[in-house]
């Protein structure tokens, strides 16, 4: 008799509960598991014995709170992801077993514009972040979230390059059409080197469509407030035009917490005897308000460091108007030059 009203009992809850026979919410939870699965406080947990507190999702045996997301029997806290037995915390993802803690959180704005060195007329736009974080086997894990609306998209990578600077892929993000709708969500290990040069910010989101097989949108990834200056130099866009075949290309990211702006150039073949930041817009000639440090073959060839934002300089001087000029030997006032535009 009390086993058969323990049954009574305990059917009654579920029914109350308005929950069908399985899992098991409280605290204000959907229990929306099933095969077993348990979810608390807003979590919910599939594929038996996992369990979601405050928002997490959990499949497979795994186990999330705070948010977090697990799979495959990982463990993540925080809104930490972990697949295949991994364990992440803070923001962390980790898959295959390692664990991640922390994470830095690099953000990205994809425009068409930002394509080079032709830039690509769309209506498309987009935005992302990457996440970086280190394992405890020394190595590192990116995870990616890239929002857009391109027509026609075919494939997603990471992509090595400075701004204004094309570069080969780093990271697959997706392959084919169903897959790169968006979002575009997921992770992948990276070596450190690549972890650097997303550090450095010379890489970017690239998304590639049919009728942009190059790249539709680009998104440079940076830090939380910074921001990117280009361009792109030849010889017309000298006053007075100078006819070469010469060109170029440069790039500049803009830290205000920093203070900093660091920059790198490049015009191949070019015998440059100096390189400048000058005041000015288009079709006018200004005043030099930032050297450039020159390199390359014959300490010629192109331009990289860094220099303090002054009041003075780049790019708080004047109205706003900047121009980067190349000087040679045969052309003293300029070879070539380009206007920088702040992108997107």
């Amino acid at each position: 008799m009390k086993t058969k009203i323990l049954t009574l009992l305990v059917g009654a809850a579920f029914i109350g509960a308005g929950l069908a026979a399985g899992p098991i919410a409280c605290g204000g939870g959907t229990g929306g598991g099933s095969g077993g699965g348990s979810g608390g406080s807003g979590g919910s947990g599939t594929g038996g014995g996992t369990t979601g507190t405050g928002g997490g999702t959990a499949t497979g045996g795994g186990t999330a709170t705070g948010g977090g997301t697990a799979t495959g029997g990982g463990t993540a806290t925080g809104g930490g992801t972990a697949t295949g037995g991994g364990s992440a915390t803070g923001g962390g993802s980790a898959t295959g077993g390692g664990s991640a803690t922390g994470g830095t959180v690099y953000v990205a704005e994809l425009s068409g514009n930002q394509e080079s060195p032709t830039p690509v007329t769309t209506t498309a736009a987009g935005s992302g972040t990457a996440t970086v974080t280190t394992l405890s086997d020394g190595g590192f894990n990116l995870a990616w979230s890239v929002t857009h609306n391109v027509t026609g998209h075919t494939n997603a990578h990471v992509h090595t390059g400075w701004p204004g600077f094309s570069g080969g892929v780093l990271v697959t993000l997706c392959m084919g059409s169903p897959n790169c709708a968006s979002p575009i969500n997921g992770n992948a290990d990276i070596s450190p080197a690549v972890a650097a040069q997303i550090a450095s910010g010379a890489t970017y989101f690239n998304i590639h469509s049919t009728t942009n097989a190059g790249g539709e949108i680009r998104g440079q990834i940076l830090k939380p407030g910074q921001t990117i200056w280009t361009a792109q130099l030849n010889g017309a866009q000298e006053v007075p035009p100078v006819v070469t075949n010469d060109t170029g290309s440069f790039g500049a990211i803009v830290d205000r917490d920093a203070g900093t702006v660091v920059y790198n150039g490049l015009w191949a073949g070019v015998a440059a005897t100096a390189a400048h930041i000058h005041a000015g817009g288009v079709g006018a000639n200004g005043g030099v308000v930032q050297g450039l440090d020159l390199k390359g073959m014959g300490n010629s060839t192109g331009a990289d460091g860094g220099f303090a934002i002054t009041a003075t300089g780049f790019p708080d001087f004047g109205d706003g108007g900047f121009y980067v000029n190349v000087h040679t030997n045969a052309n003293m006032n300029g070879h070539i030059r380009g206007q920088l535009t702040r992108k997107p």
